[in-house]
Parts: C-alpha cells; structure tokens; sequence
C-alpha cells in the first residue's frame, strides 16, 4: 500500500515538473518570436 502512494506521489511531482517544464517552454517560444516579429518589423522598417 505504501509503495503505491509513493508511486502516485511520484508521478504527481513529475507532472507538476513536467507542466511548469511545458509552461515555461511556451512562455520562451512566444518570446523568442515575438523578438523575431520586432527584429525583422525594425530591419524592414529601418
């Protein structure tokens, strides 16, 4: 009984690590094309 709950709490931490892991990814893909967009919008319009 007690490995099982040890087991779900493991598979919890991993996704709640694997969930900010995604959040954060998202969160630097959007910025890094966002800088794009704002790189190539100054170079067009410079």
């Amino acid at each position: 009984m007690g490995s099982v709950f040890i087991e779900i709490k493991k598979r919890t931490y991993y996704g709640k690590v694997r969930f900010f892991y995604d959040l954060f990814y998202e969160f630097v893909e959007s910025l890094v094309y966002k800088g794009n967009m704002i790189t190539w919008y100054l170079l067009f319009f410079l």
